[in-house]
């Protein structure tokens, strides 16, 4: 079944068409063109059941769209992109509610499948996938971790950026004894972790790291609630992620010494 024309006929075809409305009548065609021009100088077909020129008629048409309908899609325009970053705050907020959730579903999921297929099967293919992922594209996982180092959230920058001015000697000296005595088996791991958490990012002060294994750490949640975010922060092992700069600096001048840690 051949869809409706709605539009004249193409131009082509402007030569068999009748050349006025009773013959257009007559022949049953819903257009005509007449030998002359129309008032506006438009030589273009007529329709047959109201003998106006197509040209006429789209520019009537545009000029009512543009006196009663665009001022109307302009104000939804504007309207749409004042309440976008609304929108987006939104969107991020909902996702990191969910995102505890997914974390759970994608883990069982994971552990279903190594208990199919063996966990020794399960890792190598896992490691085989991140392989060929990063081979696909290296230099674009590159820029990733170049980023992650100059934002200061990852390596020896991010410990020296997160290390507080205010920190004693005796301080700087424990923190490098709580690595040189860790267990075997044990990484050093921060408590309140340096970039896992959505309010606030840790420091790096004694009082602030630990000892875990791997699966421990795996282990840790990746939430936590406005009112431990700002225990955190009272005891000087964490600081608001709002304050950290784009460089991943941080303003200290807000962050002095926290009562708690006042000899």
């Amino acid at each position: 079944m051949s869809k409706k024309r709605h539009g004249p006929p193409p131009r082509e075809e402007w030569d068999s068409l009748p050349r006025t409305a009773a013959e257009a009548r007559e022949v049953g065609s819903p257009w005509y063109k007449p030998d002359r021009l129309c008032k506006n100088g438009h030589d273009c077909v007529y329709r047959t059941g109201n003998q106006t020129c197509y040209a006429c008629s789209q520019g009537h048409a545009g000029k009512w769209y543009d006196a009663n309908m665009r001022p109307d899609v302009e104000a939804r325009r504007a309207k749409r992109e004042a309440e976008r970053p609304a929108r987006e705050a939104a969107r991020k907020a909902k996702r990191e509610a969910e995102r505890p959730a997914r974390l759970a579903a994608l883990k069982l999921k994971r552990k279903e499948r190594m208990g199919e297929e063996g966990t020794d099967d399960y890792r190598a293919e896992e490691a085989r996938q991140v392989r060929e992922k990063y081979w696909a594209d290296p230099e674009r996982q590159r820029e990733r971790v170049r980023k992650r180092h100059r934002s200061g959230r990852s390596g020896y920058r991010s410990e020296r950026l997160r290390t507080p001015p205010w920190l004693t000697a005796d301080e700087l000296f424990e923190i490098e004894r709580i690595y040189e005595d860790r267990p075997d088996g044990y990484e050093v791991d921060h408590i309140v972790d340096r970039d896992r958490l959505p309010l606030v990012a840790g420091l790096h002060v004694p009082w602030n790291l630990q000892y875990l294994t791997k699966v421990q750490d795996r282990k840790k949640p990746r939430t936590c609630t406005m009112g431990q975010a700002a225990e955190y922060v009272r005891l000087g092992m964490a600081v608001w992620k709002e304050d950290i700069g784009p460089d991943g600096t941080i303003d200290w001048d807000k962050y002095p010494r926290p009562a708690a840690r006042v000899a």
